[in-house]
This record gives C-alpha cells, sequence and structure tokens, in this order.
C-alpha cells in the first residue's frame, strides 16, 4: 500500500516590495558645466590686475544695499538687473584659489550622484534657487551689507540635497557634508565668527534640503511586487 501524503493547504501568497532607485540621467553634464564655467571666469578674472578684478566683482556681484537703493528709488530696472546680479554672483570667486577650489571640488564629488538621482532640469533649478535665495535672504536681514559672490551656498544647497537623496543609501559617504554643514553651523552660531558668510550657507543648505525633499517626492518609484509561488 503506497503511503499518500497529505495534502496541505496552498501557501497564502506573501507581497515581497522591491524598490529600486533608478538614476534619472547617467551622465551629470550640468555638474561639468558649472565647474567648467566656474573656472573659466575665476581664469579671467584672475588675469587682470586687482583693480579690474576688484571693478568685476563689482559689475556682478549682489549688493544689498544697492538692492535696497532702487527698492527706495523705485527704480524697476534697477531692481531688476541687481535681481539677475544674485544669479550672476554665484559665478563670480576671489582671485585666490583657495576660495574657487573647495566650492568647484565639493561641486564635482556631490553634484554628480544629486544631478543623476534628480535630473538635470530639477538639479539646475536647485543650484540656482540656493544661491539665489541666499543672496535673497542676505538683502533682507542685512540691508547695508557689502558684496555677496561666490557659489559656497549654491555648493551647500547641493550638499543638503545629497544628505536627503543618499543619507540611507550611502551613510558613510554623507559624513562629508554633513561635516561641512555642521562646520558652517558651529561658525555661523559662534560669536567669534564675523559676517553673514556662514548663516549664508546655512540658508543655501536648508534651501537646498528642502527642493530635495520637494522633489523626491515625485521621483519615487513605484514599488514593484513580486509573489511568492505557491507550492502544493
Amino acid at each position: 500500500m503506497h503511503h499518500i501524503g497529505t495534502l496541505s493547504p496552498a501557501a497564502a501568497p506573501r507581497d515581497y516590495s522591491k524598490v529600486v532607485i533608478r538614476a534619472e540621467v547617467r551622465h551629470p553634464v550640468v555638474t561639468l558645466a558649472l565647474v567648467i564655467v566656474n573656472i573659466a571666469i575665476w581664469a579671467i578674472m584672475s588675469g587682470p590686475s586687482e583693480q579690474d578684478a576688484r571693478a568685476l566683482v563689482n559689475d556682478y556681484a549682489f549688493f544689498p544695499e544697492r538692492m535696497w537703493q532702487s527698492i527706495a528709488n523705485q527704480d524697476y530696472s534697477a531692481i531688476t538687473a541687481e535681481a539677475l546680479r544674485s544669479v550672476s554672483s554665484l559665478f563670480v570667486h576671489e582671485r585666490d584659489y583657495l576660495h574657487v577650489a573647495p566650492n568647484m571640488l565639493l561641486l564635482f564629488l556631490f553634484g554628480r550622484s544629486v544631478e543623476r538621482r534628480l535630473g538635470r532640469l530639477r538639479f539646475g533649478i536647485l543650484y540656482l534657487l540656493s544661491g539665489a535665495l541666499s543672496c535673497a535672504a542676505y538683502g533682507a536681514i542685512v540691508h547695508d551689507g557689502g558684496a555677496s559672490f561666490g557659489a559656497s551656498s549654491a555648493v551647500c544647497g547641493v550638499l543638503g540635497a545629497f544628505v536627503v537623496l543618499f543619507i540611507r543609501r550611502r551613510p558613510f559617504v554623507s559624513m562629508l557634508p554633513l561635516a561641512v554643514l555642521g562646520l558652517n553651523m558651529y561658525c555661523a552660531v559662534n560669536i567669534t565668527a564675523a559676517g553673514f558668510t556662514f548663516f549664508a550657507h546655512l540658508i543655501g543648505s536648508t534651501i537646498g534640503f528642502l527642493c530635495a525633499c520637494c522633489m523626491i517626492v515625485q521621483l519615487t518609484p513605484q514599488a514593484t511586487t513580486v509573489r511568492a509561488g505557491a507550492r502544493g
């Protein structure tokens, strides 16, 4: 007599969610273009005399004092020109390479991953918003402030976005952006730190952080459900 095994009920199917994070773009064209343009403009500004370089800063940097004077005079063309300088100022650096080199190094290291994740258009918007809105905050808080220029606030926006996008997938790599942001926070709250620079960096980081939070909602991939096969 053959043994007849008991008939066990089919195992209840289970759902396994597998989330695959796909890059929007493969080649970070915008990041590389920003690095090249910034270095090229810095090289051009390094050629003239110190006086000529200062004249270029005066032409393309953002000055809150000039903005408020234009507003007081209701000079709308001057207001528009100064608003545009909040963008052009992101591409102006001091002649000393110690100003441009750290910015471009961090942008190259972390901007590529952020751009691949967000896509070129979103990355470009995040970069420009981080820098331009930092200038706007500077102008709103310090009405008589001097020149604001350099890519630091925009680059800090990229670092803030990197933390949002990759803190869970690349926790150790994310330590460097967090360390940079922590250093800026320490300098901003330290009473011995002069000027508005570190506050501008924190504002840029916050804007990049919030922009990435908003953008990632649109980029979250649909979960791919894999059902376990039922065995009899």
